[in-house]
């Protein structure tokens, strides 16, 4: 790498660290591309030159948080969970790696949500990251099958939209939002899903 992309990409650290404090503390319309170029000690110029638009900081933010570190985190849990056998605890798996997820991008979600409602960009954006969403978590529905686990009187297609919408982030800030743990919200999305897909 050259000494002009590692100076980048530390720019972008940068200006993603004051862009998160800002957004968590004063929300999306309170957090003005100014601000985050103060705080990051760094010309308003350089943060449109990293990210074009505020909303593709919040998005870049966001989806850096759902990932994991380096952007393989996810990937490596859910090659963990490809590996198992029994079908509760690939279910589980599915529910803990759910919940990791919540925990590092929860926080963030509720900004993306408030952009959407004010921001166009973000609220296609956010649709296209609903669509990927449903997508990636046909892999839990992968293993099941392969390990003949999965009902077969429902179609893929109902199956995907079922755990698409049993996993939502929604629910799980309606849960918090009710006073449960992630620790609860992820038991009782386990006995859901083992409800809707497994082959009894």
């Amino acid at each position: 790498m050259s000494l002009r992309s590692i100076q980048r990409e530390r720019g972008r650290e940068v200006v993603r660290e004051a862009a998160e404090e800002l957004f968590l503390s004063n929300g999306y319309s309170g957090t003005p591309v100014t601000a985050i170029a103060k705080r990051a000690g760094v010309a308003e110029k350089t943060v449109y030159n990293l990210f074009e638009t505020k909303s593709g900081l919040l998005l870049d933010l966001f989806r850096e948080r759902v990932l994991g570190e380096g952007g393989e985190q996810l990937a490596e849990r859910h090659r963990e969970v490809t590996e198992l056998k029994d079908a509760e605890a690939i279910i589980s798996g599915f529910c803990r790696i759910n919940q990791e997820v919540a925990e590092r991008a929860l926080p963030l979600l509720r900004v993306v949500m408030e952009a959407a409602a004010v921001d166009s960009d973000v609220a296609d954006r956010l649709a296209d990251q609903e669509d990927h969403r449903k997508q990636d978590q046909a892999y839990l529905l992968d293993v099941l099958e392969s390990r003949g686990h999965l009902r077969d009187d429902k179609s893929r297609d109902e199956l995907a939209h079922d755990v698409w919408l049993a996993a939502a982030p929604e629910l799980i800030i309606k849960s918090l939002d009710a006073g449960w743990s992630l620790d609860r919200h992820s038991a009782w999305l386990a006995e859901v899903l083992q409800a809707l897909l497994l082959d009894r």
